[in-house]
């Protein structure tokens, strides 16, 4: 299909190219008498894997580049205006009483000293975001066993924090 694709494509700028410059000229296609091979290798991907491939790819790229700027914004702390942009709300917050979070305001009025526990600042800046792997369309950074958050992917395909945890 991608070889009838470029020959058609092909033949098409061939003849525009012609057009525009004004100048007489002819577009040779194989004689009546040859045959234009078109093959479909059954080893090879058909579009739709490989678009499933890519997308695949593009979502573990966006996980990872999102867990690097949640590690550093976890890390240094700097307010809780740049964390309420990384979250996916509500967001569950998994004290030993659970907290829901819906918006800024509940984040403000939690604040960052309860949520960046120096069980959570350990084990998020000690992780290596490049080798967690993506389970059911999340992401743990941090311990699994322990302080951790993680990351899914909302329904507008933002990817950000929607689950804080203490290990209790």
């Amino acid at each position: 299909m991608r070889k009838l694709l470029l020959l058609t494509g092909a033949a098409a700028i061939s003849l525009s190219l012609a057009a525009c410059s004004g100048k007489s000229s002819q577009v040779q296609g194989p004689e009546p008498s040859e045959e234009i091979e078109i093959s479909t290798d059954a080893g090879e991907e058909t579009d739709t894997e490989t678009q499933g491939d890519e997308e695949e790819d593009m979502t573990e790229a966006l996980f990872r580049s999102s867990a690097s700027v949640v590690q550093m914004e976890i890390t240094t702390g700097l307010t809780t205006e740049y964390l309420d942009g990384l979250l996916n709300y509500p967001v569950r917050v998994n004290f030993e009483e659970p907290v829901e979070l819906k918006g800024l305001k509940d984040l403000d009025a939690l604040g960052l000293d309860k949520l960046y526990t120096d069980e959570l600042l350990e084990a998020v800046g000690s992780c290596d975001v490049d080798s967690i792997a993506i389970e059911d369309g999340k992401m743990t950074v941090g311990d699994p066993d322990g302080a951790n958050v993680v990351l899914s992917e909302d329904e507008n395909g933002n990817i950000g924090i929607c689950e804080f945890n203490y290990g209790l």
